[in-house]
């Protein structure tokens, strides 16, 4: 049972909620609620015929219920204030942002759109649903979704986003909205996350993610983003200064040959196997594509030696047809 002991109210609203666990609220402290809940800070509350004490019996009850389901967290930060601005915010004009604003934390916290706050997404991309239940479990039922495909394609070298796009003709979009990741919104364009240092930071100081999600997304750009090829960095950094790209992306540290294999994606191995399936049946459609595809060495050889034997023959062709002309035109004035 709790001691009947007051808090102490030189700053009623900024009073720990832990500090209920121990004690009791003082008289500032429950005018300062009243007035944060309902605009009535009337001094005189407790002498009217209406007295509060049963609903702060409630009150202080309901709130060591919560420290107690709280116990394994730190909550020490957790004010009284916190509550009220939260029932502020419940309370009329507020009460239709109030969700919006916790959807906003999410957004801000973790780059994941979600809620119904519709302006937020760009076109094409998606939204997290998050209805009810923990964060963190939502999350986990997101990505353990999408861990379906089992088909294996090999992730070789020419696999770089540079290539996707110039090579494959699959436009990559840029995106700030992480479940996007590697999502191909058409046959035609793909979404890349390029926020590389949040995701670094959050590599180390974040466990809402589910484990590993960073770390594989992190490789996922060292993968189409390599920082040892000279091509795809100068590509990135144009795209970098045009777009306000973080230019991390492009800086991640190189994977080794084990690390390039599809097994070694668990979140994000469906949407790779799609895009590289969509990247080898891209047939170059200009003779520019034609000319960068070495996807196929042998095939890219094959094809531009016949061309330019089919080219030879060609002009040889119109050579000889020109000599024939000549030899016509000639024989038409000087007769045998």
């Amino acid at each position: 049972m709790a001691m009947n002991i007051q808090l102490p109210d030189p700053d009623p609203l900024q009073t720990p909620l832990q500090g209920l666990s121990r004690q009791s609220l003082g008289p500032l402290c429950k005018l300062a609620i009243l007035d944060g809940f309902w605009s009535e800070s009337d001094p005189s509350f407790d002498h009217t015929s209406l007295p509060l004490d049963t609903y702060f019996e409630h009150f202080e009850q309901q709130c060591r219920l919560a420290l107690h389901n709280w116990e394994r967290h730190d909550v020490s930060s957790l004010k009284l204030s916190h509550l009220v601005d939260l029932a502020q915010m419940i309370q009329g004009h507020c009460q239709e942002v109030s969700g919006e604003i916790i959807d906003l934390t999410v957004r801000l916290l973790l780059m994941i759109q979600t809620g119904g706050f519709r302006q937020a997404l760009t076109p094409g991309q998606v939204s997290l649903v998050w209805a009810d239940g923990p964060l963190l479990e939502s999350l986990a039922a997101y990505f353990n979704h999408h861990i379906v495909l089992k088909d294996s394609v090999e992730l070789d070298r020419t696999f770089t986003a540079r290539n996707i796009e110039r090579i494959g003709g699959i436009r990559i979009v840029w995106t700030s909205n992480l479940i996007d990741h590697l999502r191909m919104r058409d046959d035609r364009s793909v979404a890349l996350f390029h926020h590389a240092a949040y995701l670094h930071y959050q590599k180390d100081c974040c466990d809402i993610y589910p484990e590993g999600l960073i770390q594989e997304t992190i490789n996922t750009l060292s993968l189409l983003l390599p920082i040892d090829k000279r091509d795809t960095k100068n590509w990135f950094l144009k795209k970098q200064m045009e777009l306000h790209l973080d230019n991390e992306a492009a800086r991640c540290r190189p994977l080794t040959a084990d690390e390039r294999k599809i097994d070694k994606f668990k979140f994000w191995r469906g949407r790779l196997v799609i895009l590289k399936q969509a990247f080898d049946d891209a047939k170059p459609r200009t003779f520019r594509q034609a000319w960068l595809d070495r996807r196929n060495p042998t095939q890219w050889y094959n094809f531009w030696i016949a061309g330019l034997f089919l080219i030879g023959f060609t002009i040889l062709l119109g050579i000889i047809q020109c000599i024939e002309g000549a030899l016509q035109v000639y024989k038409a004035y000087q007769p045998t």
